[in-house]
């Protein structure tokens, strides 16, 4: 998650458009309001970065690095 969270506080160093920073905005949120989360987070993040990749919305090696730190 200090992944994500770094991407946020710099996203002009990866020219993030908007909805891709409310994406992984949304993300770090859903971990921080549920400390019993159902699956691995890192199931989860998958599953939801694969759902941005599929909507144009970050690319692999994004998605990638961020999964790499779970």
């Amino acid at each position: 998650m200090k992944r994500i969270e770094e991407i946020l506080s710099n996203h002009e160093k990866y020219n993030l458009p908007p909805e891709t920073i409310g994406g992984l905005r949304e993300l770090l949120v859903a971990f921080e309001t549920n400390p019993f989360f159902p699956i691995r987070r890192r199931d989860y993040a998958e599953m939801f970065l694969n759902r941005m990749k599929r909507l144009g919305q970050i690319n692999s090696d994004l998605a990638r690095s961020i999964l790499n730190s779970f």
